[in-house]
């Protein structure tokens, strides 16, 4: 990637998000006119510097919605964004409004919470039925088809999850 290029890129992302940054601004930085940035820059990523800002933009606010506890209106604030224009481009980048995304979110932690809990209940069974096995002299069958079931519907309760 040209170093220019680069640099506008660290520039976008260290400048912090909530900033306006000029195309002007943007283009003196890197001793290019706005115009040839634009070029240059559209050639690199296939998007233009502005586009490709809200999309920085948007990327820290679907990483704001699945680790903070921040409401949408605030998270548009820290973007720098209006909370209307934050909505739209959001449901624009990732199918699904903010607030959607951020409920689906909680839902789905609280499935992988579930699903831990579970594979360490399954754990501890599997433990506690194979210690029977390797104690008893004769191993009993149904033992071990207990084994196999309960790996077995871990694995399918996981990818019903995943669905």
């Amino acid at each position: 990637m040209d170093q220019r290029v680069e640099k506008v890129i660290k520039l976008m992302a260290s400048a912090g998000f909530n900033r306006r940054l000029s195309l002007s601004e943007l283009a003196q930085s890197v001793g290019l006119s706005p115009s040839r940035l634009t070029h240059l820059f559209k050639a690199e990523t296939g998007l233009a510097p502005r586009c490709y800002f809200k999309l920085l933009r948007m990327q820290k606010a679907k990483e704001l919605l699945e680790t903070s506890a921040l409401k949408v209106k605030e998270i548009a604030a820290l973007i720098g964004m209006d909370e209307s224009h934050f909505v739209r481009d959001f449901q624009k980048t990732y199918g699904v409004p903010p607030g959607r995304y951020k409920v689906q979110g909680l839902r789905t932690k609280a499935l992988l919470d579930e699903a831990k809990v579970v594979e360490s209940a399954d754990k501890d069974k599997y433990t506690e039925l194979t210690k029977d096995c390797s104690t008893q002299p004769g191993t009993n069958e149904s033992s071990l088809s207990s084994v196999i079931s309960i790996q077995s519907s871990h694995s399918c309760r996981a990818a019903t999850r995943e669905k």
